[in-house]
């Protein structure tokens, strides 16, 4: 298991994404035990693809994510007639992935349907995006938000920002002035990091968030290994102790060093008790 992505808003995480080990049986019996935990509440649910290893989690809210390929039609049926699986409505087929977000809480349901890309496809399928775009940034593709009977909420352009955000930033003014950033414009991304524009349904922009990775470090330390996680944004983020992810440091050389401050990583989780709001550590193990 592994910390993958954070989304960010505002300098704070509100989600965390986890990769889980297929081959693990340990992390397989924690992704099935949470899949049942979605099953008692949607007991009819049913899903593009087998339900797989990667697994989010807000911060501010009992919400649990999952994220699901969206194959197109003749494999969609393939996989309902191998694999029991059932796409819920088309506009969850020939896209690049679903997000099915959970609201544990108030029993409540909503997708995110993100649009094929360039980069990873090798076409884009996405639709006009709802503002034009100018030439001084990349958009990586669109995304929209339905409710749990499929009306269409929202939408949003996700924006590459790599060695660019500040003509991102600069972007994001242009349309709402007083937009809060996700980190500092000084801030180092990853290529495939993407800025999430969010817009309403007249098209006025009314959040700016950031798809971020984490540098995974293997820290070996009398005999054994363990996992840290690194941001160059991490100074700026306001909830990173509810995070993994610790600052880095370094010598005076400018080589990296291990954190003077380090997390256990290995074996926990921050998971909400009882489906409540508030969080406790927990060992995925025992869950």
């Amino acid at each position: 298991m592994f910390l993958h992505r954070v989304l960010i808003e505002d300098c704070k995480v509100l989600t965390r994404i986890w990769w889980f080990d297929p081959t693990k049986l340990s992390e397989v019996k924690f992704v099935n035990k949470l899949h049942k935990q979605i099953s008692d509440i949607f007991p009819n649910e049913t899903y593009t693809y087998p339900v797989n290893h990667v697994y989010g989690m807000n911060h501010d809210d009992n919400s649990i994510i999952f994220h699901m390929c969206s194959p197109f039609e003749e494999e969609m049926k393939m996989l309902e007639r191998k694999c029991a699986l059932k796409a819920q409505h088309p506009i969850l087929t020939g896209k690049a992935y679903i997000r099915y977000l959970y609201d544990m809480e108030n029993k409540s349901k909503m997708f995110e349907v993100a649009y094929r890309d360039m980069e990873n496809f090798g076409y884009e399928n996405y639709p006009d995006p709802i503002v034009n775009v100018p030439s001084t940034v990349h958009i990586s593709t669109v995304s929209e938000f339905y409710d749990e009977n499929f009306n269409k909420l929202s939408e949003n352009i996700l924006i590459n920002g790599y060695e660019n955000v500040q003509a991102v930033y600069d972007f994001a003014d242009s349309l709402n002035k007083n937009i809060s950033k996700p980190i500092p414009v000084d801030r180092k991304v990853h290529k495939d990091d993407l800025f999430k524009f969010m817009f309403d349904k007249d098209g006025n922009l009314e959040k700016l968030q950031l798809y971020a990775h984490v540098d995974r470090v293997s820290i070996r330390e009398k005999g054994k290994y363990r996992t840290e996680y690194k941001a160059d944004y991490a100074d700026c983020i306001n909830n990173l102790d509810e995070t993994e992810i610790v600052i880095p440091e370094y010598d005076d050389n400018g080589n990296p060093m291990k954190s003077s401050k380090p997390k256990d990583n290995e074996q926990y989780i921050l998971f909400p008790k009882a489906r409540d709001k508030n969080y406790e550590k927990i060992n995925f193990k025992n869950f």
